[in-house]
C-alpha cells in the first residue's frame, strides 16, 4: 500500500483488530469516541488506516484473518484534546470538553461503505498536537459484524441514553498515521504483554512504550501487540503480519499463548521460524525476545524451556538481537516464575525496559 510510503504510527497504544462484535439491526446507528496519546508532537498531516478483518485468534469467537461483513461509516471527526490530570481515569475522558472537531473524509466523501476484508484509509487532515496531547476520534457507524479490540487499554466510549459510556464496541484505526520523516519504522509484534495489559489502564507504562520513549521520537513505533495472540496466528502470513512487513524493524515476542493453549515446542518453534523468515524475505530486520515467564508447570514448562532454548541458541542467528526476558522479570533462581505477574505490572515493565536499553547499549546495537 502506498499509504505506508508516506505515513508512520504516532501513538504507542495497541492498535489491533482483535476480534469482532455483532449487532441485532444493520440499520441501527452508533456513535463512539476513542482517545490516543500522541507520541511525536507538532503540526502534521494525519491519515487513519483501517482494516476490516481480524488480526489474530480470540477464543471461541474468531480466528485470524476472519473477514468482517459490510458496514458503514456515516460520519467521522477528529480533534486534539489536552491530557486530563489523571490519564488513567476513564471518567476524566468521558467528561472531557470536545471542541473544534474536524471532519474526516474518504475520497472526499463523509461516508464510507466498508467491504468485507478490506484495508482502507481516510483522507488527510492537518492536526497540531503537542507531545502528550490526545487525539479524539469520533465516529458514527452501522453494521452487523464489525471489528473491534475487546482488550484495548485506552479510553473508548459509545453514546448511550444521552451520554458517552465506557464501551469498547467501536471500530478503531489500525494505525494513527502521520506524515513525517523518521530514521526507521519500528514495530512491536507480540501478545497482550506487548500490547500493554498488566500496566495501569491508559498509563502508557507498558514496556515497549518505555523503550520507545527512550529510543527517541526520531523513530516511529507501531504497537502490534494483541491479547490472546499466538505465533500460530502471525505465521498464517495474513493481515497481522502484513502490517509488520511495512516496517523497517520488528521486535518479536510471541509464544506464551501458544504454550498456554497446549501447542508443542516443535509447533511453536516452526511458527516462530516462519514469522522471522517471512519478515526477512520482506526486507524487514528482526529482533527477538524470549517468551515471558508465565508460571508454567509440568509439560508446559518443558515446552517454554525448549522454546526459549531454541530462540537463544538457534533462531537468534537470524535476528539482530536476542533478549532474554526471564533475566529481568523472572525470579533469580526460578527464571520461569513471573516476578511481576504474568502480565508485568508498571514496575515490571520499567525493569524490563531498563534492562533492554542497557542490553542494547552493551551490545552496541542500534535500530
Amino acid at each position: 500500500m502506498k499509504y505506508f510510503e508516506k505515513y508512520v504510527s504516532n501513538t504507542l497504544a495497541g492498535s489491533a483488530d482483535q476480534t469482532f462484535f455483532t449487532t441485532a439491526n444493520k440499520d441501527c446507528e452508533y456513535t463512539g469516541r476513542v482517545f490516543y496519546k500522541v507520541f511525536r508532537g507538532g503540526k502534521m498531516n494525519y491519515s487513519f488506516l483501517f482494516s476490516n478483518m481480524t488480526d489474530a485468534s480470540f477464543p471461541k469467537v474468531s480466528e485470524p484473518n476472519d473477514p468482517c461483513e459490510k458496514w458503514t461509516i456515516l460520519d467521522m471527526g477528529v480533534c486534539v484534546v489536552k491530557a486530563p490530570d489523571d490519564i488513567t481515569d476513564k471518567n476524566a475522558f468521558s467528561d472531557i470538553e470536545i471542541a473544534d472537531m474536524q471532519q474526516v473524509t474518504f475520497g472526499g466523501k463523509e461516508t464510507r461503505v466498508v467491504q468485507p476484508g478490506e484495508f482502507f484509509t481516510t483522507d488527510e487532515v492537518e492536526l497540531d498536537a503537542e507531545k502528550g496531547d490526545f487525539l479524539c476520534i469520533e465516529m458514527t457507524f452501522k453494521g452487523t459484524k464489525i471489528p473491534y479490540h475487546e482488550e484495548s487499554q485506552i479510553p473508548i466510549f459509545v453514546y448511550e441514553d444521552g451520554q458517552f459510556i465506557y464501551n469498547k464496541k467501536m471500530p478503531l484505526p489500525a494505525m494513527i498515521g502521520c506524515e513525517r520523516k523518521v530514521k526507521k519504522r519500528i514495530a512491536f509484534l507480540g501478545d497482550s504483554i506487548t500490547q500493554g495489559i498488566g500496566a495501569a489502564f491508559n498509563s502508557y507504562n507498558h514496556w515497549c512504550a518505555k523503550i520507545a520513549e527512550n529510543v527517541g521520537d526520531d523513530f516511529s513505533f507501531w504497537n502490534l501487540g494483541i491479547g490472546f495472540a499466538r505465533a500460530m496466528d502471525a505465521a498464517t502470513d495474513g493481515a497481522w503480519l502484513f502490517k509488520a512487513k511495512q516496517c523497517d524493524f520488528v521486535s518479536l515476542c510471541l509464544g506464551v499463548n501458544d504454550i498456554s493453549q497446549g501447542r508443542t515446542a516443535e509447533q511453536v518453534k516452526k511458527d516462530l521460524k516462519t514469522i522471522v523468515s517471512e519478515l526477512i524475505k520482506a526486507n524487514v530486520k528482526v529482533g527477538i525476545f524470549t517468551p515471558f515467564p508465565f508460571n508454567f508447570k509440568d509439560e508446559k514448562l518443558k515446552v517454554w524451556n525448549e522454546v526459549c532454548r531454541y530462540i537463544k541458541e538457534e533462531l537468534s542467528e537470524e535476528c539482530e538481537y536476542c533478549f532474554d526476558t526471564s533475566l529481568y522479570v523472572g525470579l533469580e533462581n526460578e527464571p520461569d516464575t513471573a516476578k511481576y505477574g504474568g502480565h508485568p505490572n508498571d514496575e515490571g515493565c520499567a525493569v524490563l525496559a531498563a534492562g533492554f536499553l542497557e542490553y542494547i547499549k552493551k551490545t552496541n546495537f542500534e535500530f
